[in-house]
């Protein structure tokens, strides 16, 4: 799903909600957006969490990458860095 997708469904999805005059109802949506932001919010906060086998696949083209040159150096990324300030 795109932005504008997206943006389409949430709207959808608010006028829906506005229609709504059931308590409970609105109740069990707010206690599942609760939930769902705080999931979402733990996603975002925890820390990596990879198999072995998962790290092996994100690294099995690093060799690769340096013999193309596709890679910057420590002392490129420190003057990167320098130039922000």
């Amino acid at each position: 799903m795109n932005a504008v997708e997206l943006n389409a469904a949430k709207f959808d999805i608010i006028e829906r909600l506005m229609a709504i005059n059931n308590e409970k109802a609105l109740a069990k949506i707010s206690s599942l957006l609760r939930k769902t932001q705080s999931e979402e919010a733990t996603e975002r906060t925890a820390p990596c969490q990879y198999t072995a086998e998962e790290v092996r696949r994100r690294v099995s083209g690093v060799d690769d990458d340096i013999a193309a040159g596709r890679f910057v150096s420590h002392e490129e990324m420190g003057k990167h860095i320098a130039s922000w300030r």
